[in-house]
């Protein structure tokens, strides 16, 4: 038997966020062993023999929250061998040091070296703050308390106070999106030149001081729970998390979905009970109190759609996590076609909001316009002129195509907010093959195009819209093209079950909005925008 011991080196300051899950393969393929590995605390491994004959190497694999791996072929001579995974010096800045687990930044290091610069342009970038006070969402002027910056990079420090807040990003080359920031303490915004000749100009990377969480929460987002679970065994970290919530309630709800993945939290209901209670302006407590009522043979459905509509009231979840959870949670207890018109239109709002999400980070991210008007497509441009394409698109082509099913729900409502369903994007090609078979009938048809008219015979079947710039086709025709939404059935009030009033906590019954606020339509939304976006990039880099 040989003893292998697996060690991470790395000149961080941070050292526990060098630790990373292991994997010790055979040769052949098989894994040997699975554990983690940090900078304090090595990884050691008994590997057996095999036929009764020592292994004369084995191939080590330690998996980044990133998704990407370092690797690394062993020689095993003897009862004992070692392997070191060198994570490198990747960030031109100690300041920026801390982001290079979860996104690399080894073209920045190399350009800031050769004196290279990227030819592809940044263009103007901005930035919103958005926070949830008495029920409504509200823009506010966005002061960084600490601010660093290079070329092509940005590092800006926000101390979040504790209520929910969503920092909105968007510029000429950056589609436009909303990002969770975890409340209680100062929060780090890098937003770093993407090494990618499309997409986004920016990578945005989001993270706290303490950053244990992030890196827990990163593989779960990414689906790689089983990883996650090596972190909180190493670190023991799910019950370190929830004991200390008081001091950190963030790292809690983190340890509670580590947990919950696990089906690890059923004996710990009152702990999770306290995090709901304790916390009101945090939406995970009470989705994950919810998907564990889920998992009890003894809870009723009124228990869980009422932490359903508790968590809907205190806003978006900080995790990502928590969008999945929370849609997985709620399509459980729908009634399908005899579900209330308010359940299911709160239902439509939560998958809205999951289904733009553009980001596989720790903190949930979702392409948007305003905190209640969710995206499936990228929306690039300034914060009042928003464009269907960056500013570096050669072509534009066509108005875009949208299709809702006929009587479709246009709004669903995610607490105190009204949330604007997105339209569900189609196809030209299947526009253009309707007009293809119009023509074949004997009508005038040409394909549409955002500055052509439309013909007489597809007047019944398209609609010309602009969207504050955005020209597009909508149609109402192309029902099976598009996102299905049918309109609930009220239940009979006879009929239906008691609805049960659900208490809430003191600091929520005093948030609720004030009847003569304004009323928050399209226009209200981009007036916030434009009145408290900060520049962050003027377009010279």
């Amino acid at each position: 038997m040989t003893q292998l011991t697996i060690s991470v080196s790395g000149s961080w300051s941070e050292s526990r966020l060098l630790t990373l899950p292991v994997d010790v393969y055979a040769p052949d393929g098989r894994i040997l062993a699975s554990g983690t590995a940090s900078p304090s605390q090595p990884g050691r491994f008994e590997l057996s023999k095999w036929g009764g004959l020592p292994w004369d190497r084995v191939h080590v694999l330690g998996k980044l929250p990133n998704g990407s791996s370092i690797q690394q072929t062993v020689e095993l001579r003897g009862d004992r061998a070692e392997a070191t995974l060198h994570l490198g010096e990747e960030s031109p800045h100690e300041w920026l040091q801390w982001v290079t687990p979860f996104r690399s930044l080894g073209h920045l290091r190399s350009a800031a070296e050769s004196g290279a610069v990227s030819n592809r342009r940044i263009g103007k970038v901005w930035m919103t703050l958005w926070s949830l006070r008495d029920g409504r969402w509200e823009a506010q002027g966005l002061r960084p308390i600490e601010r660093q910056r290079d070329y092509g990079i940005q590092q800006l420090v926000v101390d979040v106070p504790r209520f929910p807040h969503l920092l909105q990003i968007g510029g000429e080359e950056v589609a436009w999106r909303l990002v969770s920031l975890p409340p209680g303490g100062p929060v780090r915004v890098a937003l770093t030149r993407s090494a990618a000749e499309d997409g986004d100009a920016l990578d945005i990377t989001v993270g706290r001081a303490k950053p244990d969480n992030e890196l827990i929460m990163s593989y779960l987002a990414r689906g790689a729970v089983a990883e996650a679970d090596r972190l909180a065994e190493a670190w023991n970290a799910a019950d370190l998390l929830l004991y200390e919530k008081k001091q950190d309630p963030v790292s809690a709800a983190a340890g509670a979905y580590v947990l919950l993945k696990n089906r690890r939290l059923q004996h710990r209901r009152d702990w999770v009970g306290n995090l709901v209670e304790w916390f009101p302006y945090m939406a995970d407590g009470a989705i994950v109190s919810a998907a564990l009522a889920l998992q009890r043979e003894d809870a009723t459905e009124s228990e869980i759609r009422s932490l359903i509509d508790l968590a809907l009231g205190r806003g978006l979840p900080i995790f990502a996590m928590g969008a999945s959870v929370l849609v997985e949670t709620m399509a459980a207890v729908h009634r399908g076609k005899r579900e209330t018109k308010r359940f299911h239109a709160a239902y439509l709002a939560a998958q809205a909001y999951a289904r733009a999400r553009c980001s596989r980070g720790a903190y949930f991210a979702f392409y948007g316009k305003s905190p209640a008007e969710p995206s499936w497509m990228p929306i690039y441009g300034q914060e009042g002129k928003p464009v269907d394409h960056p500013s570096s698109a050669l072509e534009t082509g066509d108005a875009v195509v949208y299709a809702r099913p006929m009587g479709a729900i246009q709004a669903g409502r995610f607490g105190h907010t009204r949330v604007v369903l997105p339209r569900a994007p189609v196809s030209p090609q299947i526009v253009k093959e309707l007009y293809v078979e119009a023509s074949r009938i004997g009508e005038s048809a040409t394909a549409p195009t955002a500055s052509t008219r439309l013909p007489r015979s597809a007047d019944r079947l398209f609609q010309k819209t602009v969207d504050l710039g955005m020209p597009k086709i909508e149609t109402s025709f192309l029902q099976e093209f598009a996102v299905g939404s049918v309109r609930g059935m009220p239940l009979i009030e006879s009929a239906a079950p008691a609805r049960p009033r659900l208490k809430l906590p003191v600091e929520l019954v005093a948030d609720r909005p004030v009847k003569s606020a304004r009323r928050q339509t399209a226009k209200y939304w981009r007036e916030e925008r434009l009145s408290h976006a900060l520049t962050v990039f003027d377009g010279e880099e």
